[in-house]
């Protein structure tokens, strides 16, 4: 069994517990306030960063952000252990299921 620390924002919180509470795994979900949005890309990551710094590295195999890609909010983020991301521009990419129907559904 793999462990997993997860760290979502309040948008993608609810969908992380729940996959957290049916998969295989040990998965512990850190949920942060949607707030950081609004920061921007200038100070969002260093938020972030300040959420991963506090995590205990060596109690898991990796690291998995429940974010888009949000405005660049969480480039430039580092971690000992491994960062997964999804490949979405949002958090409504990840509700559509892809950036295609999410394109489809905006224009």
């Amino acid at each position: 069994m793999k462990r997993f620390k997860v760290i979502a924002c309040e948008a993608t919180a609810l969908q992380a517990e729940t996959v957290a509470k049916g998969c295989g795994n040990d998965i512990d979900v850190m949920t942060l306030d949607i707030g950081l949005h609004a920061l921007g890309k200038e100070k969002m990551p260093q938020e972030l960063q300040k959420a991963i710094d506090q995590v205990d590295a060596g109690s898991y195999d990796a690291m998995l952000l429940a974010y888009g890609l949000c405005n660049n909010g969480i480039c430039g983020l580092h971690a000992t252990i491994p960062i997964v991301v999804p490949r979405a521009h949002d958090c409504i990419t990840l509700f559509m299921w892809s950036k295609e129907k999410y394109r489809q559904y905006f224009d």
